[in-house]
């Protein structure tokens, strides 16, 4: 089978190749070779992406070697790579992830001072970044709840988006009025928010009776209200998501930011505020530890669920 896939994006669209043989298990390389070392364990990562900023990005990379694959992510503060997958021959890493709507190949080489080096190609964005690390048992990252927040002068958050069907919702509506309220801000397009909604979409089924509500604000990337409209059906019938879907904008986070003029940035999709029953914002989470982060996935969970019994125990 041969091909293109067109990833379409706001500022135009990126045109990949492909080839693909029916039958074929492995990913890089047919024949196995000797890997220079064992690459299991926690990696200090910086990584630099020059077409959204020269600053370096401080991380980490989680990685599992069996001697034959290595599997892991790329994980910083406002997200993660999702499931890399690749091997180390000789000195010479491979690793790459694809999920239909993104896809990224990581090469690395092993140095002689045993850090890590290489570069990242995201396959539907189409840039490259330079990345290091260094093994660290103790690399954390900065912390997500601090990132971003409500700013002086205002006392919490509104807002006014049209769901799928075009009804105006805000947050001031009834509905919503003396109940502990998840707004996830976030978009079909990024993959990690596909992560969040996995995870949320049961938990509010489930929970939706404890005086509950959950929202999700969606920035895409079409500008046109029925094409956005179909692109969220699809998503909300994939999770099975019983809660309001409203269409925020598009995605860019300058003109995201106008519509939530009480927040700090909107600094990375998925973003999570969490408002308790007197209306007042008690948690924000920037991004989302997706399965592929391990641990911290299960920190973030174990987290969310005792803050959020929490909420709902307290009263108006």
């Amino acid at each position: 089978m041969q091909g293109v896939i067109q990833f379409k994006r706001p500022t135009g669209t990126t045109v990949a190749p492909f080839t693909a043989q029916h039958g074929q298990i492995h990913r890089f390389f047919s024949e196995a070779a000797a890997p220079a070392e064992n690459l299991d364990g926690r990696w200090a990562m910086s990584r630099v992406n020059v077409a959204y900023s020269p600053e370096a990005t401080p991380g980490m990379l989680k990685l599992s070697d069996d001697g034959e694959v290595v599997v892991g992510a790329s994980i910083v503060t406002t997200g993660d790579s999702r499931f890399l997958t690749g091997e180390l021959r000789g000195n010479d890493l491979y690793m790459s992830t694809f999920c239909g709507g993104a896809g990224a190949l990581w090469r690395g080489t092993l140095n002689e001072d045993g850090t890590l080096s290489g570069q990242s190609y995201s396959l539907s964005g189409g840039f490259i970044a330079d990345w290091s690390a260094h093994r660290d048992a103790k690399a954390t990252l900065a912390d997500a709840t601090k990132l971003t927040y409500i700013k002086e002068g205002y006392d919490g958050l509104e807002f006014s988006f049209p769901d799928l069907d075009g009804n105006m919702v805000s947050l001031s509506d009834e509905r919503f009025a003396n109940k502990v309220v998840v707004v996830a801000i976030g978009g079909s397009w990024c993959p990690t928010c596909h992560d969040e909604s996995a995870f949320f979409s049961p938990y509010f089924n489930e929970n939706k009776d404890r005086d509950l509500e959950e929202i999700g604000l969606m920035y895409g990337y079409s500008p046109e209200f029925d094409e956005a409209s179909r692109a969220y059906r699809r998503y909300v019938s994939r999770y099975d998501i019983q809660y309001p879907m409203l269409i925020a904008g598009v995605m860019d986070k300058e003109a995201a930011a106008k519509t939530l003029p009480m927040i700090n940035a909107v600094l990375v999709s998925p973003t999570m505020i969490i408002i308790d029953r007197r209306g007042e914002v008690r948690h924000i989470h920037t991004g989302f530890p997706g399965p592929a982060t391990c641990e911290h996935h299960e920190e973030f969970k174990s987290d969310f669920y005792k803050l959020m019994d929490e909420l709902l125990a307290e009263d108006v």
